[in-house]
């Protein structure tokens, strides 16, 4: 098991000096949290790097989840004008809670669900949403116990 820790600690500082020359290169400073998201480009590993929220994170070509719940959060928690744009309006969404409404997403879509997970009008619409997956989560797990 160290050696696997190992291997995923030396991926995981290749993805962090990656994303740190794309941002030399650009001569950009590091995203603040307030940032939803910068996208970077893709690793060696053919993950897709983002820094979310000021956190560094690699997406899956395949996880469309998350491209949906950023593409969702920008248009609902985020500034639109050019001088502002991209930066969060609301200090609940965060890093955590952009990975929360993915899982929901993803939850929501493998088990059938079928709640509404995109076309809000507000932010307040996502959390419901959260809200409502996470429940019906919750009651699966108790029928499923018995």
């Amino acid at each position: 098991m160290p050696e696997k820790t190992n291997i995923l600690n030396t991926i995981e500082a290749e993805r962090q000096r990656c994303a740190e020359q794309y941002l030399r290169l650009r001569n950009e400073p590091w995203p603040s949290d307030k940032q939803l998201s910068v996208r970077l480009g893709i690793d060696g590993y053919n993950f897709e790097l983002i820094i979310i929220c000021g956190k560094l994170t690699h997406i899956a070509d395949y996880d469309w989840y998350m491209r949906l719940a950023l593409e969702e959060l920008d248009r609902l928690a985020c500034y639109q004008n050019e001088d502002r744009y991209g930066q969060l309006k609301f200090k609940s969404v965060n890093h955590d809670f952009v990975w929360q409404y993915r899982n929901a997403i993803r939850e929501n879509y493998n088990h059938g669900r079928n709640i509404p997970s995109s076309g809000f009008r507000s932010l307040r619409q996502i959390k419901m949403f959260i809200q409502a997956v996470e429940m019906a989560e919750e009651l699966s797990m108790v029928v499923a116990m018995g």
